[in-house]
């Protein structure tokens, strides 16, 4: 049974040897409302409720967003999912970021969501005050790198690094809107370079980049928290619907212009 508000604590302990023995099996999932208040995340928790209450899991509920954890199916259904939920919650605008559980997650939820003030908030919160756009490209390919810095210009001050040894500590120094990642890079595979940044901020924004776009790349980006797939060369029109996807992307003088047209 789905379990919520003052239950959060003693339903969590009741269902985590059920997540740990299972973890595969268990999604987490952020749903945020831009510009939403406490009563519109009580509306959402009511109706997460009555969708999943046949569902072995629990709701916490925020001010401005709902974290669900839940059983769902099989191993690796975090795409079914985040489909289900965009489906059953469509027409609000409402922003989605899932993933499977992993050992990692479950401690980030455990202090932040159950022992915690919902801290882990600090960095999205952060993006969305600020008034400029910031994005990191990570990526050996010197090429590509210099043709994100030309598609980025107008819209965002771009970061980079060539080899994401460095990306976790510089996610935490810049704190970017919207991430750029490589798969294949030579220092460490661009997936477990996602799944450590998923870890410092469930609700980062990561596009991971391939020449190889195939669905079996596809399916394990997402089931690690990446936000989408972008095929190399990026064309400037997918860039644009990536920068209006990201909910903390200001809107820009050029994107402005480009919604008139």
């Amino acid at each position: 049974m789905l379990m919520a508000g003052s239950d959060r604590k003693t339903g969590f302990l009741s269902l985590s040897g059920s997540i740990n023995e299972h973890m595969p099996e268990w999604q987490i999932a952020s749903i945020r409302l831009p510009g939403s208040g406490p009563e519109d995340m009580k509306a959402l928790a009511q109706k997460i409720l009555g969708l999943y209450a046949d569902k072995e899991g629990i709701l916490f509920p925020f001010d401005d967003k709902a974290v669900l954890l839940t059983r769902y199916g099989s191993l690796g259904d975090s795409v079914a999912f985040k489909s289900e939920l965009e489906q059953k919650l469509a027409g609000r605008g409402y922003t989605f970021m899932v993933r499977q559980m992993s050992a990692e997650a479950l401690k980030q939820v455990e202090e932040n969501f159950v022992d915690g003030d919902g801290s882990a908030d600090t960095l999205f919160k952060d993006r969305l005050k600020r008034p400029e756009n910031r994005i990191l490209v990570v990526d050996d390919d010197f090429f590509y790198r210099a043709l994100m810095q030309k598609e980025c210009e107008g819209y965002a001050k771009m970061h980079q690094s060539e080899d994401g040894k460095n990306a976790v500590e510089l996610y935490r120094e810049i704190n970017p809107d919207i991430v750029f990642l490589d798969i294949h890079l030579p220092s460490a595979p661009g997936l477990a370079i996602l799944e450590q940044l998923s870890n410092v901020d469930f609700d980062a924004f990561i596009i991971m980049m391939s020449s190889d776009t195939s669905k079996h790349n596809v399916l394990q980006a997402v089931k690690k928290g990446a936000s989408g797939v972008l095929k190399k060369p990026p064309e400037s029109g997918k860039l644009l619907r990536i920068f209006r996807a990201c909910p903390t992307f200001k809107k820009s003088p050029l994107q402005q212009e480009a919604a008139k047209a």
